[in-house]
């Protein structure tokens, strides 16, 4: 299995929301290595150490046998694509969409 955290980090009057991944939990907060390159965050990029607080975090995701579970931020951004970008986007990925709503076990 392959989870994955979205935290939002503050910058200035920004809250930017990035995906962070080799998630551990410690009881009160997730720690992980942020996968997403920042636009806002200037103090942070891919690959840095970071920590989130329960609060902060916006999505979630695992991938499992190769199928995403959860993403629920993910899943809507793909939906608002045509189905021509769709397909362009799905072949992007390292795993499969087999629903367009949020799965939470494997088929």
């Amino acid at each position: 299995m392959f989870p994955l955290v979205k935290g939002g980090f503050e910058a200035g009057d920004h809250t930017e929301h990035m995906w962070v991944a080799e998630v551990s939990w410690d009881g009160s907060r997730y720690r992980g290595t942020l996968v997403s390159d920042p636009e806002w965050v200037e103090d942070l990029e891919a690959g840095d150490p970071v920590e989130l607080a329960p609060e902060q975090v916006s999505d979630w995701m695992v991938i499992a046998d190769e199928v995403l579970l959860g993403g629920y931020t993910t899943l809507e951004v793909r939906r608002r694509l045509s189905p021509a970008d769709r397909a362009a986007f799905d072949g992007t990925l390292p795993h499969r969409i087999v629903s367009d709503t949020a799965l939470l076990r494997l088929p």
